[in-house]
């Protein structure tokens, strides 16, 4: 590893800046906040994303910074972005990257740590870095869409400010409202169910007498007997299983 010990690093000049806060508070409203640590989020924002604003500036390859490389191709920097889970998940420096012609290329690096490029827009789970517009084999312009990302205190996040939460799209789950059926065999296991003000099944359905067997197909059913015939004899019903529920009655009142 090369020794720095005695290497002066030279970032450029850049333009006054001041740490202070977007959101400036009163002394008298931060006094009175209901919630000081939404505040002090409020406050740190700012600041961070000052330093990272000035990193982005003092070392143009950093984080993904895409810079027209001649041609169809521009040069992506190197960087990288924190997991979920905390583990962190890095990207290299292409100094060729091919772009397509004649579009609006729309450069991020997705969720693999690969970078990638789309003609339509930014996909939902990526690190957006620049927008590409090439034409007649050339870039026209390179526009940065890299963010100076914030610090995000989870503590100041209540969970009704979160958007999307009556959006019906995890079909896997079921609804407060009762609107959404089961597709499946349900099992409470061991568990008691008490209080059931009332149980509706499925409308019944005929099932007629075959030589003395009927197969029962779910919980409610009418029976008729074979051909119609005044009487007949209803010897055996397939299809159940041990604990199961079943309910029958006769189908047409002339018929025994």
């Amino acid at each position: 590893m090369p020794d720095y010990s005695t290497t002066t690093a030279n970032i450029p000049e850049a333009s006054p800046r001041t740490l202070v806060p977007d959101k400036t508070k009163t002394d008298a409203t931060d006094r009175d906040a209901a919630n000081p640590t939404e505040m002090a989020g409020e406050h740190i924002e700012a600041p961070v994303n000052e330093v990272i604003a000035l990193y982005l500036e003092a070392f143009p390859d950093a984080l993904g910074r895409v810079t027209d490389a001649g041609g169809l191709n521009v040069t992506v920097g190197a960087g990288g972005f924190y997991e979920t889970d905390g583990s962190l998940t890095d990207w290299s420096k292409d100094a060729s990257y091919a772009l397509t012609d004649n579009a609006t290329n729309y450069v991020y690096v997705n969720s693999s740590g690969t970078i990638a490029h789309s003609t339509s827009a930014f996909p939902a789970e990526c690190v957006p870095l620049a927008v590409v517009v090439t034409s007649g084999g050339d870039i026209s312009s390179v526009t940065d869409k890299r963010r100076p990302y914030y610090l995000l205190l989870e503590s100041s996040i209540d969970h009704g400010s979160l958007s999307g939460l009556g959006d019906d799209d995890h079909s896997i789950y079921t609804k407060a409202d009762g609107t959404r059926a089961f597709t499946g065999t349900q099992s409470f296991g061991d568990q008691d169910v008490t209080d059931v003000l009332s149980i509706a099944f499925q409308t019944s359905t005929e099932l007629t007498i075959a030589d003395g067997v009927v197969t029962a197909t779910q919980g409610v059913h009418r029976i008729d007997t074979q051909d119609a015939a005044a009487s007949d004899d209803l010897d055996t019903i397939n299809g159940g299983s041990d604990g199961k529920w079943l309910l029958v009655r006769a189908e047409h009142a002339d018929r025994t």
